[in-house]
């Protein structure tokens, strides 16, 4: 997937509301949020607090599209959630 440009001639990451929609429309994306909410429920139950990780080979477009439609599932849901988005802006995203 291409990543689109920004006004400032920057590409867009996933926590853009239209990237991240367009991320979320595919059947892969859409099966690992699910599965990641079953998980992260059934360990809510038990401590009330769990760390997520989510990775992608760049880590600017698919990470932080799943990581904040997670964040949103959540919230929806009465969690409280705090996102760090550890790889946007790094030159060099293997880092």
């Amino acid at each position: 997937m291409s990543r689109p440009q920004g006004r400032s001639g920057q590409g867009l990451s996933g926590r853009d509301p239209a990237m991240r929609a367009n991320v979320m429309q595919t059947p892969a994306a859409a099966r690992l949020v699910g599965q990641a909410m079953d998980r992260i429920r059934q360990r809510l139950g038990s401590s009330g607090q769990v760390d997520v990780h989510v990775r992608s080979p760049d880590g600017q477009v698919r990470a932080p599209a799943v990581a904040e439609e997670i964040a949103e599932q959540l919230r929806a849901g009465g969690v409280t959630v705090h996102v760090v988005h550890r790889h946007l802006r790094r030159s060099d995203p293997s880092r």
